[in-house]
């Protein structure tokens, strides 16, 4: 089992691993939503969603941390929570990230953004 994104908190209890099994038995889309539908409450997959969203964007550059928070109607300390998870990571898991989640961007822009101390 992969060890996940390597940052100071990378201490995958049992739980957690039995959900990402459960996560990785089906590639339908339908089931996943019924899957988190049904472990999750709307405000946890609110949550999740949300952080995507923060992570994506941050990610991306194309937004202030301010205006991202007005976009999603959610506090400023939300957005610096997850800028401050991006700080953590290495360089080389902030890359997968982009890759993922901002698939259509310079891939080169996260390093310079990286660099000058924008994340």
């Amino acid at each position: 089992m992969s060890k996940g994104l390597q940052n100071a908190d990378n201490i995958m209890p049992t739980g957690w691993q039995h959900f990402i099994s459960l996560f990785l038995l089906t590639n339908d889309e339908d089931e996943v939503d019924r899957l988190f539908a049904a472990l999750l409450t709307q405000e946890e997959r609110s949550a999740i969603g949300h952080r995507v969203e923060i992570i994506s964007s941050l990610l991306d550059g194309r937004e202030s941390q301010r205006e991202l928070a007005a976009r999603l109607q959610i506090g400023i300390a939300t957005v610096t929570r997850g800028s401050n998870m991006l700080k953590n990571l290495s360089e080389q898991d902030r890359f997968f990230l982009k890759k993922i989640l901002v698939p259509e961007s310079d891939l080169t822009k996260t390093r310079e953004s990286v660099g000058d101390g924008r994340l």
